[in-house]
């Protein structure tokens, strides 16, 4: 998307390297492409592209991958972010798209999720080795600042109250811009993290 949240964690003091992944580059995007250096030296894969864009996006790194098959190695990223994404996903797709986006990362946030997104994530916690820190209604502001914090949440709160099923059972997408109905109404926050 037009966002750029490496620049504004940093802003906020965080030191952090952000890749954004899409499924494919599309020059008519506000994120105009001036120039594609193929970076073959990067952990990352031979298949990373950096693309330097125009206006508040420029520095960004873009990766071009299907997330069914992500080219990172395992548990390459701290964090991993799926925010206003995941609805665009194929019913068939999302349990491979999110086996791998636990297989790549060690925390997930990943936002709006529905009923049948959280069937599939807690049946993959138990074999990617993953607990649900927290599924709340998109409502419930929450920060998380340190790693200790997801502890503290964990210990501080029962099960019950931190994992709470989405209301509604799927995404809503009206058009062929795929608009998500009603800002995701329904939809649930979660937060997973890799058992240690």
């Amino acid at each position: 998307g037009g966002s750029n949240i490496g620049e504004a964690l940093r802003e906020k003091g965080v030191n952090c390297n952000v890749v954004d992944v899409d499924l494919r580059y599309n020059s008519k995007s506000p994120l105009t492409s001036v120039s594609v250096l193929l970076d073959t030296k990067s952990f990352l894969n031979p298949l990373m592209k950096t693309f330097n864009l125009k206006g508040e996006a420029w520095g960004r790194q873009f990766v071009q991958a299907d997330g069914r098959h992500l080219p990172f190695r395992d548990q390459a990223f701290d964090h991993v972010l799926a925010l206003w994404s995941t609805y665009q996903i194929p019913k068939d797709a999302k349990e491979k798209v999110y086996a791998e986006l636990m297989r790549v990362g060690n925390v997930l946030h990943i936002a709006p999720i529905f009923k049948i997104d959280f069937e599939i994530l807690q049946r993959l916690v138990n074999e990617q080795n993953y607990e649900i820190v927290v599924c709340h209604r998109q409502k419930d502001e929450l920060r998380f600042s340190s790693p200790s914090d997801y502890e503290d949440y964990v210990n501080l709160h029962d099960e019950s109250e931190r994992i709470q099923t989405p209301l509604a059972e799927d995404a809503k997408v009206i058009g062929f811009q795929k608009i998500i109905a009603a800002g995701g109404r329904g939809g649930s926050t979660i937060i997973l993290r890799r058992k240690s």
